[in-house]
C-alpha cells in the first residue's frame, strides 16, 4: 500500500525542493500473497545496518549517492517504530505514517529542512521487506530521491514480525553521523536516569521511569531488542537493578514515599512491589557478589552515604557510610565479599570507597568535575570503569586496572547519569537518558567504542 498525503506527487515534489514544506509520505503493508519468513538473528547493533546497506546499494545502482545515517534522525525513526509496536499486530489501521514527522525534525534533528519523507514497513525478514519496497513505485521513488540523510528505527512487536519506519532528509547541514559505532537511539521516552543489569552472556535488561512514573523495563536477548513493558508501581527517580544469577532479576526505587521499593524476576514472574522503608534523598543503586546476595546504597537525609544488605533470607538495618553528596551512588562487586561504591561528593568530584571483606576503607577523592550521579561496572577481577556526565553533557569514562586511567570524552548529550554493565570480559554497555528522553546505547568490544 502506498499513499500521498494531501496533494499530488508531483505537486509535491516540486512543492517540497522549492518552499519545504510538503511532505511526501510512503508505507508498505507486507501481507496478503507475500509469505515472510521469519526474522533472521542480525548481528549488533541492529537489522537496521541490513536496511541502510540495501537501500544504499540500491541508490548506488542506480548512480546516486549513498544517503547518511543520521544520529538524530534515526532517534526519530527509532521512537516512532516503537509507537506502531504497541499498535501490534500491524495491520492496515495501525500502519499510519507519523503525523508530527516535520515538527520531530525540525526539533530533534535540524531547522534547517529543505525536504523529507518516510517509508514504513512491518515484516520478519529484511530482504523481503526491502524488495517489497523496490517493487512498489512510491516507494523505490522515495528510496531514490534526492535525500541526503537517513535515520532508520527497527521495534519487534512479537517473535520474528518487526516494524521499520525510514525517515528521509534533504539539509544543508551537517548533521552528526551515526557509523554503527556513535550512540544509538533505543527510543522511549524516559523520565529518569536507566540502570542496567545481566545475567547471561548477550542479554541486557534496561530499566527507566517512564511518563506515568511507573518503572519501565526494555531487554535484549538473541540479537533483537523487546519493546518496553511496564513494571508499574510510583517513584520519584531512576530505578537500580542487579542479577545475580541466571533468570533473576532485582530491581529497586525510591517510591513517592521515599523509601526503598523493591521488585524481582524469578525466570517465570515478576514479584509485586515491597517497601523495605527507610527514608531516602537520593535515587538508589544495588550491587551483588553472590548466589542470593545483594547490597543497596543511596544517600540519606543527612546527604552520607546509607547501606543494608540482603543475605541468609533477611534485611539488616541500615548502616551510615558518611561522606557528604550530591545525588545518589553507583556500586560494583567483582569478586566475593568486595564491592566498590562511587558518589558525587559536594565539591561535583568522584569519591571512591571499597569493602575489603573485612572493613570499609575511607572515602577518597578522584577528581573530575561531574554533573550527573556515576555508575560504575566490572569485567573481570580488579577491574573498574566509572561513568558519569560531564560539564558539556557528554558521557565520561575512567577505568582502574592497577591503576586509574584519565577521564575519556565518550560523546552524545544527556540530561542525566549513566546506567553500565558488564556481561563479559572486555565488554561493557553503557546507557543514558538524551537530550529526547529516548534511551540511548554504546558498548565497547575489547577493542573499540
Amino acid at each position: 500500500m502506498s499513499k500521498l498525503r494531501k496533494v499530488a506527487a508531483a505537486e509535491a515534489v516540486k512543492t517540497a525542493f522549492r518552499r519545504g514544506t510538503a511532505l511526501f509520505l510512503l508505507s508498505v503493508f507486507l501481507l496478503g500473497s507475500l509469505t515472510l519468513a521469519p526474522a533472521a538473528q542480525a548481528a549488533e547493533p541492529g537489522i537496521e545496518w541490513d536496511f541502510f546497506q540495501r537501500l544504499n546499494s540500491a541508490r548506488q545502482a542506480n548512480g546516486l549517492a549513498p544517503l547518511k545515517m543520521s544520529t538524530s534522525l534515526r532517534g526519530v525513526a527509532q521512537r516512532y517504530s516503537d509507537r506502531l509496536a504497541t499498535s501490534s499486530p500491524c495491520t492496515a489501521v495501525t500502519l499510519v505514517h507519523n503525523p508530527n514527522l516535520t515538527r520531530d525534525i525540525e526539533t530533534y534533528v535540524t531547522p534547517n529542512r529543505v525536504w523529507d519523507g518516510e517509508n514504513l514497513g512491518c515484516g520478519g525478514d529484511v530482504s523481503a521487506v526491502h524488495a517489497a519496497l523496490m517493487a512498489s513505485e512510491g516507494h523505490r521513488a522515495n528510496i531514490l530521491r534526492a535525500y541526503n540523510f537517513v535515520g532508520i528505527g527497527v521495534t519487534y512487536h512479537q517473535p520474528g514480525q518487526f516494524y521499520v519506519t525510514f525517515d528521509f532528509l534533504t539539509t544543508p547541514d551537517n548533521l552528526a553521523i551515526d557509523n554503527g559505532r556513535s550512540w544509538q537511539s533505543l527510543g522511549g521516552t524516559l523520565t529518569s536516569d536507566p540502570d542496567v543489569s545481566s545475567w547471561a552472556t548477550g542479554r541486557l535488561d534496561v530499566f527507566g521511569r517512564g511518563s506515568n512514573s511507573a518503572i519501565w523495563h526494555k531487554w535484549y536477548d538473541a540479537n533483537r531488542w523487546s519493546v518496553w513493558e511496564d513494571l508499574g508501581g510510583r517513584f520519584v527517580g531512576s530505578p537500580t537493578a542487579v542479577s545475580w544469577g541466571a533468570n533473576r532479576v532485582d530491581v529497586f526505587g525510591r517510591g513517592t514515599d521515599n523509601a526503598l521499593w523493591h521488585k524481582f524476576f524469578d525466570g517465570t514472574r515478576w514479584s509485586g512491589w515491597q517497601s523495605l522503608g527507610g527514608v531516602l534523598t537520593s535515587d538508589p543503586e544495588v550491587s551483588s557478589w553472590a548466589a542470593g546476595r545483594l547490597d543497596v546504597f543511596a544517600r540519606g537525609t543527612n546527604n552520607a552515604m546509607l547501606h543494608r544488605s540482603f543475605s541468609a533470607s533477611r534485611w539488616s538495618a541500615w548502616e551510615d557510610l558518611g561522606g557528604q553528596f550530591l545525588g545518589g551512588p553507583g556500586a560494583v562487586s567483582w569478586d566475593a565479599n568486595r564491592i566498590d561504591v562511587f558518589g558525587r561528593g559536594t565539591d561535583n568530584a568522584l569519591w571512591h570507597k571499597n569493602w575489603d571483606g573485612t572493613r570499609w576503607s575511607g572515602w577518597q577523592s578522584l577528581g573530575g568535575r561531574l554533573t550527573s550521579d556515576p555508575d560504575v561496572s566490572s569485567w573481570a577481577r580488579g577491574r573498574l570503569d566509572v561513568f558519569a556526565r560531564d560539564t558539556n553533557n557528554a558521557m565520561v569514562h575512567r577505568s582502574y586496572a592497577g591503576g586509574w586511567s584519565a577521564w575519556k570524552d565518550l560523546g552524545g548529550r544527556f540530561v542525566g547519569g549513566p546506567g553500565a554493565v558488564s556481561w563479559g570480559a572486555n565488554r561493557i554497555d553503557v546507557f543514558g537518558r538524551g537530550t529526547d528522553n529516548a534511551l540511548w546505547h554504546k558498548y565497547w568490544d575489547g577493542r573499540s567504542w
